[in-house]
């Protein structure tokens, strides 16, 4: 990798508080003008906000400039919930193999 290559870093924020499509557009606006963000995108519909930004940002800067806009935002969860139905198990060592396996798992 060249030495003044920048590794952008990419984060997706739940955005609440919007009434319509123009709201969203105002939102991507105002964080696309933040130095150093690359892109930002704002799906109205599903409300999330994918930004790509240089790692030299804080997220606490493009968090303010949302909520100064009057939205809600916070932060897309890293890991999501998974139920899983396992039958025909016949006894609590089975469970037990199944919980180790699936904590030595990398997400």
């Amino acid at each position: 990798m060249p030495e003044n290559e920048i590794i952008n870093r990419e984060k997706t924020f739940t955005i609440k508080g919007m009434d319509c499509a123009d709201c969203a557009l105002k939102i991507e606006k105002a964080v696309s003008k933040i130095s150093g963000v690359r892109s930002a995108q704002l799906s109205f519909a599903t409300e999330k906000l994918k930004i790509i930004f240089e790692p030299r940002i804080d997220e606490k800067q493009i968090i303010e400039i949302i909520k100064k806009l009057g939205y809600t935002v916070g932060a897309e969860d890293a890991y999501r919930t998974i139920t899983l139905s396992v039958k025909e198990m016949d006894c609590a060592d089975e469970q037990e193999i199944i919980f180790l396996i699936l904590a030595e798992t990398e997400p």
